[in-house]
């Protein structure tokens, strides 16, 4: 007889084992509600917005949820930030880990790994749970299959947020239904629920996008404002004058006049009325409008990623800045796939472990793998300076592994790297024997003027050596070679020098000819 444990279901709730079966029946069945939007955004003002909030702290989530989704639909900018937010979630590998190193946990997790790959499509529930971090709670609903003696997930299908309502006096949900519009209770593991709390309080106040609407608003009063300037900016305003004994009749004939005039150009008028046009001021300017706009994406940008200079770098922006403000991206990443993995263990392999092992046996872990992306630049002048400064010996194979560049196939297939003068080496001796008196001059000659030259060339050489090992980007690098390239000239004694060494040899050639 299996033991009556006390665990605890996705929502806090202390469930008792004994007897405990996974829950078949579909429960977020299709609505006619789910047709059904009331739009929040149309008209909204900051006490309408506060309205809004101000429910879902109640527990009443169907404004605040759709409200959510028109932001996203209206506003590119945050569609835009919150893509990027949610979709690093889909960029990271994961790993199945079992509890321990015991076989049984070992077996454990190869049976959780075997139904995740091959029973559902698990990059849907991660795209299904992803969308908690911008709305505060995503959740799924699991279609349990027991038909062949396994309870194991069939599909887990994503649940709107507006079908659930929080009782007034509960933490946890309920989900509405056509029967039941004040919520049916959510049997245990019947549903993935992810949130995302970074605020203490009631979940449906951790929303990001709540910082969102509130920019949003403020944002969309600038665009509107924008919009009714630029129909009139540039145009001159038209002022119409009626003589005091004019009739009501001839006020009407002049507006309509005015009204045609900014369309039409074309109108007729009484005599005894006059049409003004007054130039429009050469000084308008809509800075203002577009400095709001623009404070609002900022603030946006930093309440979705954390920072701004990934999504607008700006004028004083660089790509120096732009790499620390994405590593504060990768703290994010880390942070929401740990919250993920979490949200998986307890609510989907305790469960699978649970109804088809016992309650007692401890479910694997998930992991995924957020990496910082490795900076080759700097792997290759730590390399280098290993092996040429320091002699630290290396294998071939693994430089080329650690840089993923395939081997030469043959000679033939082999680039020789470019030689720096201060590369040339003496010939051997052995090397020497085997050419004649003339050659061996003219061996001796070149020799003599290459040794002379390197001491003359690294007058040139030795600065942009010097840039080169002290700067940390091939841009830092060209930048400041530009800075000396007026100083880097041919010093007029290497120019003495060649000049020489082509005289005598000239000379050598025509005595050798004779």
């Amino acid at each position: 007889m299996a033991k009556n444990i006390i665990i605890y279901d996705q929502f806090g709730r202390p469930v008792e084992t004994q007897g405990l079966r996974p829950a078949k029946r579909k429960l977020a069945v299709a609505s006619i509600r789910d047709r059904w939007w009331s739009y929040p955004s149309s008209g909204l003002t900051p006490e309408k917005l506060a309205r809004i909030f101000r429910e879902a702290d109640e527990g009443y989530v169907l404004r605040q949820a759709e409200l959510f989704e028109e932001v996203l639909e209206k506003d590119g900018h945050i569609q835009a930030e919150v893509s990027k937010r949610e979709n690093a979630l889909l960029t990271v590998d994961y790993e199945i880990k079992p509890f321990s190193d015991d076989k049984r946990d070992i077996d454990v997790a190869n049976f959780v790994k075997e139904v995740i790959e091959k029973e559902i499509d698990f990059d849907d529930v991660i795209e299904c749970l992803k969308t908690a971090v911008p709305r505060g709670f995503a959740s799924a609903e699991i279609m349990w299959d027991v038909s062949e003696g396994q309870a194991v997930p069939k599909e887990i299908k994503s649940v709107e947020q507006k079908k659930f309502i929080w009782p007034w006096n509960e933490y946890y949900p309920k989900l509405v239904t056509d029967d039941e519009p004040n919520g049916v209770e959510i049997p245990p593991f019947k549903f993935l629920f992810h949130t995302y709390c970074p605020v203490t309080g009631h979940p449906n106040r951790a929303p990001i996008l709540r910082v969102c609407c509130w920019m949003f608003l403020f944002k969309h009063y600038s665009i509107k404002d924008w919009v009714a300037f630029s129909e009139v900016y540039g145009m001159p305003l038209r002022l119409g004058k009626y003589d005091v004994n004019a009739t009501d009749e001839d006020k009407e004939a002049l507006k309509q006049a005015i009204q045609q005039l900014g369309s039409d150009a074309a109108g007729i008028i009484s005599k005894s009325t006059e049409i003004d046009f007054i130039e429009a001021l050469k000084q308008a300017t809509v800075d203002v409008y577009d400095r709001l706009i623009k404070l609002a994406n900022t603030e946006i940008s930093k309440a979705v990623l954390g920072q701004t200079l990934s999504a607008e770098v700006g004028d004083k922006g660089s790509y120096a800045a732009a790499k620390v403000h994405n590593e504060v991206r990768l703290d994010l990443l880390s942070a929401d796939a740990t919250a993920l993995a979490k949200t998986i263990r307890k609510q989907l392999f305790v469960p699978l472990v649970g109804f088809n092992f016992g309650w007692d046996v401890p479910a694997p872990y998930i992991e995924f793998v957020v990496e910082e992306p490795e900076d080759k630049e700097k792997e290759v002048n730590v390399v280098s300076t290993l092996y040429k400064d320091v002699g630290v010996p290396m294998s071939k194979s693994w430089i080329y592994d650690k840089f993923n560049i395939p081997p030469p196939k043959d000679e033939k297939d082999t680039l020789i790297p470019m030689i720096m003068p201060k590369a040339f080496k003496a010939k051997t001796k052995t090397e020497q024997r085997q050419y004649t008196s003339d050659q061996q001059a003219i061996e001796g000659l070149i020799e003599n003027v290459v040794s002379q030259a390197n001491e003359v060339m690294g007058q040139v050489i030795d600065p942009i050596i010097k840039i080169v090992m002290q700067s940390g980007s091939y841009e830092e690098i060209q930048e400041k070679i530009m800075t000396i390239f007026s100083e880097l000239y041919t010093p007029a004694e290497l120019q003495e020098l060649l000049a020489r060494a082509m005289f005598i040899a000239d000379l050598f050639g025509r005595f050798s000819a004779k």
